[in-house]
């Protein structure tokens, strides 16, 4: 624990999602030094991998989580925020990949339909975006807020052709 907070770690499980990229193999990658204990009890979490999600798969649940939420959590967009500062244009994702990412969550959990529709309908409105997720608590990294409110801007034009396709 860097700040001392307690903060879960949601682990999903889902055997009905339809995976459209392969999950890589990757290492898992420390922000702090690996603990003295883990070491001598023989976790070696430097060099420990896992499947995972690759980039472009968890830049399509990104959309999927943002468009079919209940309620918008501004983690998500965060984290496409984080992944386009990191190199990957988080804009050239494919609409038509998104939209199957987001009818294979409706076919597991048949109320986000109706989330979908009604942030649609916010977007359309400019009416969406209201979330109390503080980011600033969210993130070891400092944010420049006017590129994060130019980042959201740009995103938020990208939901909305996302949800004019649907119509």
């Amino acid at each position: 624990m860097i700040t001392r907070e307690r903060i879960p770690i949601k682990i999903e499980v889902n055997f009905l999602d339809h995976i459209i990229y392969d999950p890589s193999d990757e290492t898992l990658r420390n922000i702090i030094d690996q603990d003295t204990f883990l070491k001598s009890m023989g976790y070696d979490l430097i060099n420990r991998t896992m499947k995972t999600y690759n980039l472009d798969g968890i830049i399509l649940e990104k959309y999927r989580a943002i468009l079919t939420r209940e309620a918008l959590k501004e983690r998500d967009i965060l984290d496409l925020y984080l992944i386009h500062q990191k190199g990957t244009d988080v804009f050239k994702a494919d609409n038509q990949l998104i939209d199957k990412k987001i009818q294979s969550g409706i076919l597991i959990s048949p109320d986000l339909e109706k989330n979908l529709e009604t942030n649609c309908q916010l977007l359309q409105k400019n009416s969406f975006g209201e979330s109390n997720d503080d980011i600033n608590r969210l993130t070891l990294v400092e944010i420049n807020g006017k590129d994060y409110e130019k980042f959201k801007d740009q995103l938020y034009k990208k939901l909305k052709d996302i949800c004019n396709m649907r119509i």
